[in-house]
């Protein structure tokens, strides 16, 4: 398939017999011909040859368009951001189980040696001893009171 117009761009699908040669060779003849041979450009991402519909086009897909920008500093930065807010999303159910059942011990605290990690992993499900760590490290929680 090529994409061809002077003054009005149309899909021109190429016939079994027609080499894709011969179809660029008509289509930057018809773009000399129309004087829109600056509408004839490469793809910012993907270095693929495309025929601008609008001045300002840089990318010949929505696919390319949305690669070239995440690679960005400012890409980068969102989807950083968005990542890191879809983990705290996920992450703050299980954190307020895990500040109930420390609000339960409070009231009656843990023996001395008991493993209090190992235990809440009991209590709560997908608890490993690497979140509550990273959870007091951060503040989030405290460890619970011994007898």
């Amino acid at each position: 398939m090529i994409v061809t117009g002077a003054e009005s761009l149309r899909v021109k699908w190429l016939s079994s017999n027609e080499t894709g040669e011969t179809a660029i060779i008509e289509l930057v003849c018809e773009l000399l011909n129309a004087e829109k041979l600056s509408a004839l450009s490469r793809c910012e991402m993907c270095k693929r040859w495309l025929v601008k519909t609008k001045a300002d086009r840089k990318f010949c897909t929505q696919n390319c368009r949305s690669n070239f920008y995440a690679q960005t500093d400012k890409g980068k930065l969102y989807h950083g951001n968005k990542a890191r807010e879809q983990h705290e999303r996920k992450r703050q159910p299980t954190l307020e189980k895990v500040r109930k059942v420390l609000k339960e011990w409070a009231r009656k605290p843990l023996k001395a040696n008991t493993d209090w990690k190992a235990k809440m992993g009991l209590r709560v499900a997908d608890v490993s001893r690497a979140f509550l760590t990273r959870a007091i490290r951060k503040g989030e929680i405290a460890s619970p009171k011994y007898l």
